[in-house]
């Protein structure tokens, strides 16, 4: 007989982690299934040759007294995880060399000014109106600044860049911990976390009712309430619900929406590095070398480790290699491409770091099992939301809230608890 629960999530990233967290605190019976060996999905813990690294950018939004985060903490058995707001600015350093420190309130607008001063007046009431015809008629070293954040943070809409800007937090033994405080509180709470675990599909009654999910390994479970997916648009109606069961139109959407992949190189930096940068996380745009290739690269330093990323294409990482020694070279020549701009647009850099380990799309591939590779949400607006085409099946990822950012992964996690805990 298949086991039931109230509540089955597919995959354990922060969105149905938190999720499962709040309705097993109200509650209900839920079950978190898991194909890796560890929570966190995209933000889970990486390490390599004994170092930890930071999995994003190391800068996280809405931790403060009220926010989305406390909200959700105030509901669980757990303690939030200890934060402190970041010591030294995010800078985001343009074409030509200038930096400008992403400040919070009207310090932003000053720097602004005095880093566009060509276009000073305009450059505020951009940000203050959130209007693509102000930013028209800005200057094209300020169109270029709004893009790079654009390409590099996967906004989908410019008032989701230019909304006031808040304080920005550093969670400390990074976002993970977040992941992690969400398991236990499912297991305080009487719930089940399994690991190691995978979802095949879901499984549908004689009437062609969704009831549950099927496991890779021939076990079936019921859900009574509903069935939460953490996986993207394209693996929950690709894999889990099956495009013989998806209505056309939604078929031709996701044909329609395309998401960027990462290529992310992890390293050892020495002090001098640091203290020549002009902050511990800074976002460049890179200047063109032949090719669109990382046009623009994220840097954030841990201690003595840096997580660097750029978005890439992901069709060039799945195209034919007649080997795995090509892929290699593939992959090495990409490499050496990076680097060479990287230290073209931070010459702070020098000597003083060193390359550990890098990952491309084909490996979040592997490790996710996220079409493509693809980990940095959708390049358009969404046209999906959390619910979906089945009454009792809801959506929880990048791939469908409003932003790709965890606070705002963690905004529709509330919104569906707060529907789930209301059906009888």
């Amino acid at each position: 007989m298949a086991r039931a629960y109230d509540l089955i999530v597919a995959g354990a990233g922060i969105g149905g982690l938190a999720v499962g967290a709040l309705l097993s605190a109200r509650g209900l019976s839920v079950c978190v299934l898991e194909r890796q060996s560890q929570v966190g999905g995209c933000v889970g813990r990486v390490e390599f040759s004994g170092f930890e690294f930071e999995p994003g950018m190391g800068v996280y939004t809405s931790l403060g007294e009220g926010e989305i985060w406390q909200r959700i903490f105030a509901e669980l058995p757990v303690a939030s995880p200890q934060t402190s707001l970041v010591a030294r600015p995010y800078v985001v350093r343009t074409t030509d060399g200038t930096d400008v420190r992403l400040l919070s309130g009207e310090g932003f607008l000053d720097e602004l000014s005095g880093a566009f001063p060509e276009c000073a007046d305009r450059a505020i009431e951009f940000y203050r109106r959130s209007s693509t015809k102000l930013l028209a008629a800005t200057s094209p070293r300020f169109q270029s600044f709004i893009e790079t954040q654009f390409r590099a943070f996967g906004q989908r809409s410019i008032d989701s860049l230019t909304r006031p800007r808040g304080p920005l937090y550093e969670i400390h033994g990074g976002p993970a911990t977040l992941a992690e405080r969400f398991a236990a509180s499912i297991k305080q709470s009487g719930g089940t976390v399994r690991l190691d675990t995978a979802v095949l599909r879901l499984a549908y009654d004689s009437g062609g009712e969704a009831i549950g999910v099927d496991l890779l390994s021939g076990e079936t479970l019921t859900a009574r309430k509903a069935i939460i997916s953490n996986l993207t648009i394209w693996d929950t109606y690709g894999k889990l619900v099956g495009l013989n069961r998806t209505p056309s139109e939604v078929r031709k959407q996701l044909n329609t929406v395309q998401g960027s992949g990462a290529y992310v190189v992890y390293a050892t930096i020495e002090e001098p590095a640091i203290t020549r940068l002009p902050g511990e996380r800074l976002l460049v745009a890179t200047k063109p070398a032949g090719d669109d290739a990382f046009t623009e690269i994220a840097l954030a330093i841990q201690g003595r480790t840096a997580t660097l990323k750029s978005a890439t294409d992901v069709t060039e990482w799945f195209a034919y290699h007649a080997s795995e020694e090509e892929f290699e070279e593939s992959d090495q020549a990409a490499l050496e491409h990076f680097w060479s701009k990287l230290h073209a647009a931070v010459p702070e850099l020098g000597g003083d770091i060193e390359i550990i380990e890098t990952s491309n799309p084909r490996i979040f591939y592997d490790q996710t099992r996220r079409k493509l590779g693809m980990v940095m949400g959708v390049q358009s607006a969404p046209m999906f939301s959390a619910r979906t085409f089945l009454p009792n099946l809801f959506i929880i990822s990048d791939t469908v809230s409003p932003s790709p950012d965890l606070a705002s992964v963690a905004e529709t996690a509330l919104s569906v608890a707060d529907e789930i805990a209301k059906r009888p």
